[in-house]
């Protein structure tokens, strides 16, 4: 679903990143611009990289609709983070939403952080943006998450409820994911059906993929409203990474 994300603490913590390290910036599951295009409204070149058409097209509709000036400074490509190769370098490179949980094996990880590594500039910094795993999740084995209700910009409203699936052995979680339109006179009409599966990450886990990956940590944000770094095992992973040696 399409939003603006107004007040999302995510995308302004990203907004705080870009002006302190400045672009072009390079983010990778640019979906359907939920963090793109706050950055490019600030003022900041914007490569956008995803693997789905369908949600580049999406991005390609929601950009008709914004200034000459903003459209120019976004520009998107399709690619796999694992093998992605622009023959460029940016002084900040994000992957937000999640996006890096889709590596399924730490082998992709690992080949996505070497990829990513070969885009930054020498000073330039990796973020990644990734949730801490829910251990009462992980050991029940799988789990509902109630359904709630949102509303997208262009005014529908829509229930919403997620499954999750979990595999310990793999880290493996399989989301499953229902959306229904909220009729004027209250009635849900069809059900929408989406599945993804993620490996989620430990943090202990996700700083030594950094090392073996020659990345370098710079800071572990554990709160976005405030860029706190990371002090208690709940919330967001953000990753703040620079090139190592």
């Amino acid at each position: 679903m399409l939003a603006d994300g107004a007040g999302n603490p995510a995308i302004e913590h990203l907004r705080s990143l870009a002006a302190k390290y400045g672009g072009p910036v390079l983010q990778i599951g640019v979906a359907t611009g939920l963090f793109a295009l706050p950055l490019v409204r600030d003022g900041h070149e914007v490569v956008g990289i995803d693997l789905s058409e369908s949600m580049l097209g999406a991005v390609r509709g929601r950009m008709t609709t914004e200034p000459a000036d903003v459209q120019q400074r976004l520009t998107l490509e399709t690619g796999d983070m694992r093998t992605l190769d622009l023959g460029r370098r940016f002084p900040l490179v994000t992957m937000p939403g999640n996006v890096f949980l889709y590596n399924l094996t730490q082998r992709d990880q690992l080949a996505t952080l070497r990829a990513m590594r070969r885009h930054l500039t020498d000073d330039g910094v990796l973020v990644i943006d990734i949730f801490t795993p829910d251990l009462r999740l992980l050991a029940a084995g799988s789990g509902s998450v109630q359904s709630h209700r949102f509303r997208t910009p262009e005014g529908a409203d829509y229930v919403a409820e997620q499954t999750v699936l979990v595999e310990p052995l793999t880290q493996r979680e399989k989301l499953r994911m229902t959306h229904r339109r909220i009729g004027p006179d209250g009635v849900l009409g069809p059900a929408l059906f989406t599945e993804m599966t993620m490996r989620y990450v430990y943090p202990a886990e996700m700083l030594l993929l950094l090392k073996v990956a020659k990345l370098r940590l710079y800071e572990l944000v554990g709160n976005y409203a405030t860029g706190q770094r990371k002090s208690a095992y709940d919330g967001p992973q953000v990753v703040v990474a620079t090139r190592g040696e």
